[in-house]
């Protein structure tokens, strides 16, 4: 049975996100859904259940929840944020108006999203998106197919490095 999707957290989450990016110009709609993504699925997999359970779909830049469009909609019509467009076609970047009340996500969530901001901030759109198709997730549907929290549970693919170690281990014994 999939998790059921608390609205409420994912618009938090998505203030969240975008007040703790709110100076970065390059910390768009690419990584804000990575964030998320990250962000759901890790709490999946530590505690058994996702932070706000949004659904999630394979997409051609890596994993993607549908419904951000309408919440960023939401939220620059509420007033609570303004939308600014970048030169990089659908890159868009939201702006939020105030520090956001988050009381529906826990200190730790926050912790982990602050930690993840500062995984993807030095990367580009480009590279936030190649890095997400590594995950089993993305890997293991196709486009437009929701990715399966259950994926969380996989683990992710070794590194090069790490298979080029494997191969070496194996050769010699």
């Amino acid at each position: 049975m999939a998790p059921e999707f608390d609205a409420d957290r994912f618009r938090e989450l998505v203030l969240y996100v975008a007040w703790r990016t709110r100076d970065d110009p390059h910390f768009g709609r690419v990584k804000m859904a990575k964030t998320l993504f990250y962000t759901d699925f890790h709490a999946y997999a530590a505690e058994g259940q996702a932070v706000t359970a949004a659904k999630y779909e394979h997409w051609q830049y890596g994993p993607f929840p549908p419904v951000l469009y309408e919440v960023e909609k939401e939220l620059v019509k509420s007033g609570l944020a303004n939308e600014l467009r970048s030169g990089d076609g659908d890159e868009a970047k939201l702006i939020v108006t105030r520090e956001p009340a988050t009381p529906h996500i826990e200190a730790w969530h926050r912790e982990f999203v602050d930690i993840k901001i500062k995984e993807l901030a030095p990367l580009t759109a480009v590279q936030v998106s190649a890095d997400s198709h590594d995950h089993p997730g993305w890997d293991l549907t196709a486009d437009r197919e929701e990715i399966p929290y259950a994926a969380a549970l996989i683990p992710t693919k070794p590194s090069a490095q790490v298979m080029a170690i494997a191969r070496r281990v194996e050769q010699a014994s």
